[in-house]
């Protein structure tokens, strides 16, 4: 029964995979191969191989039903000539505790995303953000993931990005940041459901081509970022076949080995320009012994190098870091400015940080923090100098931060924790960052609400509440290599936030405070922020423009904390601003229409519509303002 089960398994990956890659699918000929001289044995063998020869040479449009016919056959072969040879008592398999169990979903919500990964036209990118935010276990089904990794190479550039970004965090694990299509002014970190990793990168792998184009190297990326090194075979096998650029992406995906180090030093000899910087920033991310005197030995060659060490956790290379930039910090103490040449290592030293927390550069840290004020300015260029706090103290307090999401090592919060006297602004907002993610939520309130407000209120801007969570976030200063955009990192909060600080956010008028973390509330806390928003709506402010933005995120966060009394809300706006004109209406309406009722919509149309008669005096204006309303059925006569 070999030949049998053979073709039944290469079919049933092309049904799975798609009958675009029959052509291509070598497999599934050989194994017709192999079935052939079974066609002489039986009529019904004779038919299999029939069909099959018709499937192999049939139209494009003829081959899922050939292909669906054939499975039908072959299947009731098999479970007619199928028994159990092996001896002995079966049990039952455990089932695997890393991938959640299969979700049901609704082909209403699968086929517009099939539909927007297989054409052309706009609106697609707004389909795709819809169903993350609502319906993210759609993208376990397999027909999705195929669409999604053919759509990488999309024609327009930001869907191409947006599948790139989804798949990446589909393999890697880290969350996406996704705006909401329904709320321009929201975003919402999604965390995509967990796959079979081996089953994904197979489907990546499916259809590789080592001379494609740029999608090729993304594909590369994500199954390297996927599964790291137990694909280290397959990357090797890449660098003599592969392009250019899938060639440089073999090479970074060397990154999850230490075995690769001789061949990496091998290569250094032989790579130029972008493929030697490459090998260095590979070499620069492990934490092998025997690399840390080529390393000094580049430092010392060329200080501009240390960029290339940014990527390493190891304390050594930490430590080797610190030596000479507490050699150059000393010289510089002497200066009056750092300019020039002594500018670029500056923007060397800030590239290297990441996850350096060894005890020689802690000090360096508590020295930076505590001598702030008395550090040289530093001149980016002749039109441009800075404080040293400008510059290098804050590229520092950005890296504490995310060492602190990242793995919050006790070394990191103790240091924190040492400081007698907490610094202002920026810097100390680092401070606030540890004893958020560590600290007991009245500990936290207790250290910080008597403190410079400037600098808890930079810190809670990076407090976010997403699937019944406060969570810190911040940008990495690692780039994606194919967008060049930062990639977002995130962790928990040790408790939920004490809710004297929503008194405190409310004294100080701090709306976009209110709008990221009052959901997350107790009920009476959020009864008092609505009541708090809905005085602030009913009394826009008298000595500026309109803005529909701070209208349209009131609206919205009355309606997520259940407010229910809307009579006389837009009616506040156009007695404020009687000059909005009609097309901001419109929008104020139609968000109108989703909190209200449609008795209260009709009649606070009457109250606009009367208001600007008498405002005009009937003339163009009042007109205007009628019909509009008039045509989107939000008014009557």
């Amino acid at each position: 029964m070999n030949p049998f089960i053979e073709l039944k398994e290469r079919l049933v990956y092309l049904a799975m995979a798609g009958t675009q890659l029959l052509s291509e699918d070598f497999r599934l000929k050989k194994a017709a191969q192999s079935f052939a001289p079974l066609a002489e044995k039986n009529p019904v063998f004779q038919k299999i191989h029939t069909d099959l020869e018709k499937l192999l040479t049939a139209p494009k449009e003829q081959q899922g039903t050939l292909l669906l016919g054939l499975l039908g056959l072959i299947d009731a072969v098999l479970y007619t000539q199928a028994a159990y040879l092996v001896e002995g008592e079966f049990f039952m398999l455990p089932a695997k505790e890393t991938v959640e169990k299969a979700v049901q979903s609704r082909y209403s919500e699968i086929l517009p995303v099939l539909q927007a990964l297989s054409t052309t036209g706009s609106g697609r990118v707004e389909v795709l953000q819809g169903t993350l935010r609502k319906h993210p276990s759609c993208l376990q089904d397999y027909r999705i993931v195929d669409a999604l990794i053919h759509d990488l190479n999309d024609s327009y550039s930001e869907m191409g990005k947006l599948v790139y970004q989804i798949l990446l965090s589909m393999g890697s694990g880290a969350p996406l940041c996704v705006p909401d299509p329904e709320n321009y002014y929201t975003e919402k970190l999604c965390t995509l459901p967990q796959i079979d990793k081996a089953q994904f990168v197979a489907q990546l792998k499916q259809g590789f081509d080592p001379q494609g184009k740029l999608e090729m190297a993304k594909r590369l990326y994500i199954i390297s970022c996927t599964a790291q090194g137990e694909e280290n075979d397959w990357y090797l096998s890449l660098l003599d076949t592969a392009k250019k650029e899938i060639r440089q992406e073999a090479i970074r995906a060397l990154r999850w080995r230490e075995d690769n180090i001789p061949l990496l030093m091998e290569l250094l000899k032989k790579e130029r320009a972008k493929g030697k910087e490459i090998i260095y920033g590979v070499l620069g991310s492990f934490n092998a012994p025997e690399l840390l005197d080529f390393a000094r030995a580049e430092l010392s060659k060329n200080i501009k190098s240390v960029k290339y060490l940014r990527n390493s956790s190891s304390d050594a290379i930490s430590d080797l870091i610190a030596e000479f930039l507490q050699a150059d910090i000393e010289r510089w103490m002497r200066c009056s400015e750092i300019a020039g040449e002594e500018y670029e290592k500056l923007c060397c030293y800030q590239l290297s940080l990441e996850n350096k927390t060894s005890d020689k550069m802690l000090d360096i840290y508590r020295y930076l923090i505590e001598n702030a004020a008395h550090l040289p300015k530093v001149r980016r260029n002749k039109d441009c100098s800075q404080s040293f706090a400008e510059t290098f103290l804050y590229i520092v307090n950005n890296e504490l931060r995310n060492i602190l999401l990242t793995s919050c090592p006790q070394k990191l919060v103790d240091f924190f924790h040492s400081f007698v006297k907490k610094p202002k602004g920026s810097i100390g907002s680092a401070f606030v960052f540890a004893d958020l993610l560590t600290l007991p939520k009245e500990e936290v309130y207790e250290a910080w609400h008597k403190e410079d407000f400037n600098t808890v209120l930079i810190a809670f801007q990076y407090v976010t509440y997403n699937d019944e969570r406060y969570q810190m976030w911040n940008w990495s200063n690692n780039e994606d290599q194919f967008y060049s955009e930062p990639i977002m990192l995130q962790r928990d909060l040790k408790e939920p936030l004490d809710v004297r600080w929503f008194d405190l956010f409310l004294k100080k008028k701090r709306n976009q405070i209110l709008y990221q973390l009052g959901a997350g509330c107790p009920q009476e806390m959020k009864q008092k922020i609505a009541a708090y928003f809905y005085r602030d709506i009913m009394n826009p402010p008298k000595y500026e423009g309109f803005d529909a933005g701070r209208v349209y995120r009131l609206m919205d966060a009355l309606k997520e904390y259940g407010w229910t009394d809307w009579k006389g809300v837009l009616l506040a706006q156009a007695k404020q601003h009687p000059n909005i004109n009609s097309y901001y209406w419109c929008w104020m309406f139609m968000r109108f229409r989703d909190c209200a009722s449609q008795e209260v919509v009709y009649e606070e149309a009457k109250a606009v519509v009367e208001l600007y008669d008498r405002y005009y005096q009937g003339g163009p204006g009042a007109v205007e303002i009628k019909n509009v309303l008039t045509q989107n059925g939000f008014y009557q006569e």
